[in-house]
């Protein structure tokens, strides 16, 4: 299936910056299921990602942006991305900025349910 146009450069919703990296969306109900495109800075690491994530990415108009259609494959390369990203920093504990937060209230369970009267 040929992949839907993104409209011409318009200003994505930045979500975050990796280095010299910026990646936003921007919302399309004709990208089928994610109804996003997904923006990456067009730098060699953008396109790095870019190329991981699907072969299916376009260079917008005035070049400044890779653009990925949302799909169930892009999305399912995402999951595998972050759940490999969690097991690397679970094997290397000392590094860990991963908080769990304990539960916090003793009259929640751990689901932030309310325990029976004692």
């Amino acid at each position: 299936m040929p992949l839907p146009t993104p409209t011409p450069t318009p200003t994505p919703t930045l979500l975050a910056s990796i280095g010299d990296v910026l990646i936003g969306v921007q919302p399309d109900p004709l990208v089928i299921p994610g109804q996003q495109w997904l923006y990456i800075t067009a730098r060699p690491t953008g396109q790095a990602l870019a190329d991981f994530l699907t072969p299916e990415w376009r260079l917008t108009p005035d070049m400044q942006w890779l653009v990925i259609p949302h799909n169930a494959d892009v999305d399912y390369r995402l999951k595998k991305l972050i759940d490999v990203c969690a097991a690397i920093r679970l094997s290397a504990p000392a590094l860990i900025q991963l908080t769990f937060l304990p539960d916090t209230d003793p009259d929640l369970d751990h689901d932030g349910h309310p325990l029976p009267p004692r």
